[in-house]
Order: C-alpha cells, then structure tokens, then sequence
C-alpha cells in the first residue's frame, strides 16, 4: 500500500484512471474514472485497475504511460485499437434490372465497419426498372453479420408487360431480314414503349407495297401482327387475246 502522510507538510496527489473511449475499468465511477486520492510524493504509482475492451477493439495501455513513481497529479487514459478481423463491409449490389437508394456510380451501397455478429445492417430500397419486379437479394440476407459479403439484388419480368411484334411479308413481297415464313419477329418489347421500326419491303415485280395491314401505332400496347399490303402497278400488266381465226376453234 502507499505511505500515509504524517505530517501537514508532506505532500500528496491524486491519479486518475480514465476508461478512455472503447472500453471500460472494473471499479469506474458514473464518469468511467477510478480516482486515487491522497498519494504520498515518491510513492510507486498504483496499480492501475483492469481495462476491459468493448467488443471490436483490444487494450494496449495507458496514455501517458504510467510512471514509476508519484510526483504530481497524474491522469491515465485507457487507450485501444481496433481489432480489424471484427469488423466486416457488407456491400449491396443493384443487380441487372433496378437500381439501389443511396447507391454508387457503380450501383452499390457499401457498409462499413459492421462488428461482427451484429444486427445484419438494413438493405437499401430496390427501384426496379419498368417491366421487371424485385424479388429479393442473392445470397439471402442473414439475420448477424459473420463474414464480408456481397449481395445482388434479384429481378424477374413481369410476363404482361412484354409484347411480341410479328411483320409478316403478305402475298407480293418479302421483308429484309425475313425467315423461313416470311416473318420479321421482334419479341420482349416492353409495353407503351414506342412502337419498333417496320422491315424494308420488297414488293415481287409488278406491283408496289402500299402500307400494314393494321396500321402501325405509335407505341406498344399488345401483341400484335402486321401485314404488308400492295397493289399492282397496272401499267406493267398486259393482256394477250388468242383468236381462232376462221376454220377452226381453240
């Protein structure tokens, strides 16, 4: 134990332990202090108490580091680091078809510093982009934080909102790019969106194309079959007559 004072004129100080900013010591005060009054000057400094980390971190000492002997007031500060393994990023990716609150030039929300076996931090809201719905994360999100991690956002089409568009070549012509049935096909068109380019018409010798049958709209709004229609140029038409003449039939 320290010396006692004895006489008025013998002089004493106080030391002051501090929990410090991540942890805690055993036989703190309200303040996070153990306060030891009344040290005789020269005395050994006393024995400072057990600090104990708050999870995350580890102790490494005292600031200043504590002296030998006690010659004026003094106060010791608990000092930490942080113990990297603990401490975990949880990334949030916004997959294919949406797009993330919050999110990066790169589409992300990146979560930092999470201590391990935390509360999972809270996924950001998903936008999907029009035609598809959100479905949930890739992996699935777990209920503690255990590890780094990585998650995506899943999407799917909604069917209803994805139109087909058949051009079909009609009975005088063919469409550039045609196939086997004289059909430009154009699927996953996505509804009210603006109504695709028509193939180029080729009418067959003789006639000319006049237009689609129905008549193409501005925009997407059903599935739909478009025929091209023509005419004849009559000008490239001829007739030929026969006559039987006058001793015979045909």
């Amino acid at each position: 134990s320290s010396p006692v004072p004895t006489l008025a004129t013998d002089k004493v100080y106080k030391i002051t332990f501090a929990k410090g900013e991540h942890g805690k010591l055993t036989g703190q005060d309200e303040n996070g202090k153990v306060v030891i009054p009344n040290i005789l000057s020269g005395s050994s400094v006393p024995t400072a108490p057990a600090a104990t980390a708050d999870p995350g971190y580890t102790f490494i000492g005292w600031n200043p580091k504590l002296a030998g002997t006690v010659t004026a007031d003094g106060t010791y500060v608990a000092q930490y680091i942080k113990s990297e393994k603990d401490w975990k990023t949880i990334t949030f990716d916004k997959g294919l078809n949406g797009t993330l609150e919050g999110q990066t030039a790169d589409g992300k929300v990146i979560k930092s510093d999470i201590l391990i076996n935390s509360t999972f931090p809270a996924a950001p809201k998903v936008t999907p982009v029009k035609g598809y719905e959100f479905t949930g994360w890739s992996p699935v999100l777990p209920g503690k934080v255990t590890m780094d991690g990585t998650y995506v956002a899943q999407y799917k089409k909604i069917t209803e909102n994805w139109k087909t568009i058949t051009f079909d070549k009609g009975l005088n012509g063919t469409l550039e790019g045609q196939n086997g049935d004289g059909k430009v096909i154009k699927s996953d068109i996505l509804v009210d969106t603006t109504f695709p380019a028509a193939p180029k018409v080729t009418p067959e010798k003789g006639y000319k194309f006049k237009n689609w049958s129905p008549v193409l709209p501005g925009e997407v709004t059903s599935d739909g079959t478009y025929i091209a229609q023509y005419e004849k140029v009559v000008e490239d038409w001829k007739t030929i007559t026969f006559d039987k003449g006058l001793n015979g039939t045909l």
